[in-house]
């Protein structure tokens, strides 16, 4: 017996928030709206906070978290994940941890977190002034 499509497709998505993983800031970090400081500030974390870290950039400096709702990039130095009952660098251990890498697409993430932010209207001139660096990371979705 062949298997309904949607059964298929509601098994990926009940999947997916299985990838994210449990993490807390090591220290006080803004949270940004891409993986980099020049992207615009989507609001300051306080240092120990737990925080839902969904994946990070390809080269482990950048890590897309969410806390309280909130989405956002943190840098990966500022961010712990917990392996084996020890809190342990994301930037050093990443790759250890499970935590999944991905590729930044600026209209995808903006369109799906930031509709309401007061820059969002500006995304097609944040998308035109990534530095060439910031092209080669991470894509959510």
């Amino acid at each position: 017996m062949k298997t309904p499509v949607f059964l298929c497709v509601s098994l990926l998505v009940s999947t997916a928030p299985a990838l994210a993983a449990n993490g807390t800031t090591s220290q006080g970090v803004l949270m940004q709206a891409g993986p980099g400081n020049e992207y615009p500030d989507v609001m300051r974390l306080a240092p120990d906070l737990r925080v839902t870290i969904h994946a990070c950039s390809r080269a482990w400096d950048w890590c897309d978290v969410e806390w309280r709702g909130n989405r956002g990039w943190i840098p990966a130095a500022a961010l712990d994940d917990r392996k084996d009952d020890a809190r342990v660098p994301v930037s050093d251990f990443g790759p250890r941890t499970g935590v999944p890498q991905v590729e930044f697409n600026l209209t995808t993430y903006w369109d799906t977190y930031y509709r309401q932010r007061p820059w969002y209207p500006q995304r097609a001139e944040w998308e035109a002034r990534r530095p060439a660096q910031v092209l080669a990371k991470a894509q959510i979705n």
